[in-house]
């Protein structure tokens, strides 16, 4: 029981921190080939890209690896922008600094 309370609260602690960091850091779609760059104006302005018109907070505030498989994304999954690798190795350099996990590229 105590060391589900440990993994409850180290979960806890990394949810703290990478709200805290999603000010300052940026999410991993912006890197993605399938990411829109124009917001989804028909959903209020909201993130949006070929899985998802709106994509899910999970996976854009960083706490989903959007290699796996979220429901409802059609198969569609990360991958990286190949021009975009060296930022995003500087993005996940920043994010290690900070002890949040780094992304998966794929």
């Amino acid at each position: 029981a105590d060391e589900s309370l440990v993994a409850v609260e180290n979960l806890g602690e990394q949810l703290a921190k990478e709200a805290e960091m999603s000010c300052f850091i940026p999410s991993a779609c912006a890197f993605c080939l399938h990411y829109h760059q124009e917001r989804n104006e028909q959903a209020g302005g909201l993130p949006s890209c070929d899985a998802f018109p709106v994509i899910p907070d999970d996976i854009f505030g960083g706490r989903f690896d959007h290699n796996e498989e979220f429901p409802g994304d059609s198969g569609i999954r990360f991958s990286l922008v190949e021009a975009e690798r060296q930022a995003f190795s500087a993005l996940n350099e920043v994010r290690r600094e900070h002890g949040l996990l780094a992304y998966r590229e794929r």
